[in-house]
């Protein structure tokens, strides 16, 4: 960790030479949840306010096709690294300004390539019993802008989820709640 919870990442062409790890984002820490599909890379992620811990918030979204070279927004336009901006171009949705916590869970690329991501929303960072409300909640890049859809309530900050999508475009979510 640098500055909190920085996030890193490092392409080997071999995976036995390693180059030293450039910084994704640094904008007071953060936790991502990552996948792949062919040559692309594709990574969610959140940022600490303040570096705290307990105010995760906000959610972002980055991609590369080539290693790392290059990373863009889901719509295409390119980022400039290191991400520092918490209202820049990878933000998806700006949950501080809302009120609301987020606690990625998953991230996939739908049928048609599009990315969406799996996280929970929480109004405090106590893991139960308050910030009600809580919802297990889809963000999903349509081709033109990211759609919104809560999809179950939850009773706790670390409910965790799986999002599976087939390849017959049938969607489904694997989800605890404890």
């Amino acid at each position: 960790y640098t500055r909190g919870r920085e996030l890193y990442f490092a392409a080997s062409e071999d995976g036995r030479t390693w180059p030293e790890p450039v910084k994704l984002a640094g904008m007071q820490g953060h936790y991502q949840v990552s996948n792949h599909r062919g040559d692309r890379v594709v990574t969610s992620f959140m940022m600490h306010p303040g570096g705290s811990v307990d105010r995760r918030t906000n959610l972002y979204f980055a991609q590369t096709r080539d290693m790392g070279r290059t990373w863009q927004t889901a719509d295409g336009r390119p980022l400039e690294l290191p991400l520092e901006d918490p209202l820049g171009p990878a933000l998806v949705r700006n949950y501080q300004e809302e009120g609301r916590l987020v606690y990625i869970n998953d991230t996939q690329l739908d049928a048609d390539g599009n990315p969406v991501i799996l996280y929970v929303t929480s109004a405090n960072y106590q893991p139960g019993p308050g910030g009600e409300p809580r919802h297990q909640t889809i963000a999903r890049w349509d081709g033109r802008q990211w759609q919104f859809q809560e999809v179950a309530r939850t009773t706790h900050n670390y409910d965790m989820g799986s999002l599976y999508i087939e390849a017959d475009g049938a969607w489904r979510i694997f989800a605890v709640d404890r």
